[in-house]
């Protein structure tokens, strides 16, 4: 199968970097994983992924944690979240923001897989759009037009 995009996965749970590898890998995404906020900041750096996926709370156990959205705030690419921590009012405030335009709750996730991988292929679609009309800005400023 041909790769599509690659995907940078942001989940401190091992049971969900399994779960959703193994879907985005199934769905022909390369995939690499972090568990952490500051690996995430680093992988950005040394990696370009196309599209985030990312979980709110990134230290294991803390309801309370939200380095995730410190991270959405930063990315600077298209972000897919996966979280078990946000009630609907946070949910509602992240898309509002223009944080993510997708979030699924883990409580709710099962049965839910293909939505998760349309909503990562088409910011992955995003995101390849976003570049290219870049670069055509480059280009019509950079290159000479033959007038």
């Amino acid at each position: 199968m041909e790769t599509k995009a690659e995907v940078l996965l942001i989940e401190d749970e091992r049971a969900w970097q399994r779960e959703l590898t193994r879907i985005l890998e199934e769905g022909g995404y390369a995939v690499r994983i972090v568990d952490n906020y500051a690996d995430a900041r680093e992988m950005l750096r040394t990696y370009h992924p196309m599209v985030a996926v990312v979980d709110v709370s990134l230290i294991p156990g803390d309801a309370y944690d939200r380095q995730g959205l410190q991270f959405m705030n930063e990315a600077g690419i298209p972000v897919v979240c996966v979280s078990g921590y946000l009630g609907k009012d946070e949910v509602e405030a992240l898309i509002r923001e223009g944080r993510t335009e997708w979030f699924f709750a883990k409580q709710t996730f099962a049965g839910r897989e293909q939505n998760f991988l349309d909503a990562v292929g088409y910011s992955a679609v995003l995101a390849q759009h976003e570049i290219s009309e870049r670069w055509r800005t480059i280009e019509h400023r950079v290159l000479p037009r033959g007038d």
